[in-house]
């Protein structure tokens, strides 16, 4: 397929061409990056959250795909990532929190939550959780230990200013947690155009490890941190041994950073 010069690339303003026009993915000549182009307008997104959201439990791809036993462990891991047996004491946000299911985690491991979540706020609001539609609706004087994001970046417009704003949240040697599906990852090399995160209309990007690194120093961020999780999904024994060789390789479906302030 001949490639066909399209935009410039919004992270590093270079030429991009046109990857995959059928599903509208474009690659950037020089940093590599991935980017849905033409995407969905800020109003059409609106409608595809809102839409997803007036059934949440039907949606998950739009409301929030974890469940609360991965939650569990996700939680855990991170504590163990940071140091910590849990979190008492700490304050923490989870910014697009969808259905609540890293929320409630949290909170069992001793945290104060928080959640910001635009489309699904009255569904949390329900659920008891202190939630804010925007970050504009944080209180100035609250600050978070820990701000977490699953699987969030890839649906911002402008991922490298969301989340350099998100960090002035963040009490001293605070930190940021986030995961994103992997476009390095093998069932992304493999699959290609084909890929499942691909056909998620709300995706605007698709981050290998180098280009999402490259997006977070854009804002600045210089403590870095990628982990290697070893994820129990409970499949058979040969998926199991298989995905636990990918997470070693680093080359699993799901890209996870810590950044520190």
């Amino acid at each position: 397929m001949n490639s066909i010069l399209t935009k410039k690339c919004p992270l590093c303003l270079s030429d991009s061409k046109s990857l995959w026009p059928k599903i509208n993915v474009c690659k950037c000549c020089s940093c590599g990056l991935l980017f849905r182009y033409p995407a969905l307008s800020l109003s059409e997104l609106d409608v595809l959250y809102e839409t997803s959201w007036s059934h949440p439990n039907d949606q998950l791809d739009e409301t929030g795909a974890t469940s609360f036993d991965l939650a569990q462990e996700y939680g855990m891991r991170l504590a163990k990532s940071l140091g910590l047996d849990n979190f008492k004491g700490l304050r923490i946000l989870d910014y697009g929190a969808g259905r609540g299911a890293m929320l409630k985690a949290l909170q069992d491991l001793g945290a104060e939550v928080y959640a910001v979540e635009p489309f699904g706020h009255e569904f949390l609001r329900d659920q008891g959780f202190r939630v804010f539609r925007s970050l504009s609706e944080v209180p100035e004087n609250v600050k978070f230990d820990g701000i977490v994001s699953l699987d969030v970046i890839e649906h911002v417009l402008v991922p490298w200013e969301t989340y350099g704003d998100l960090q002035r949240y963040l009490v001293k040697r605070g930190w940021l947690y986030l995961s994103t599906p992997n476009a390095g990852g093998i069932n992304a090399q493999y699959f290609r155009s084909k890929w499942r995160e691909l056909y998620n209309r709300g995706h605007l990007f698709f981050f290998t490890s180098e280009t999402l690194e490259s997006t977070l120093r854009k804002n600045g961020s210089a403590k870095i941190k990628r982990l290697r999780w070893f994820v129990n999904y409970h499949r058979g024994i040969f998926a199991s041994a298989m995905h636990w060789l990918l997470q070693f390789l680093l080359r699993d479906g799901e890209l996870r950073y810590l950044i520190f302030k």
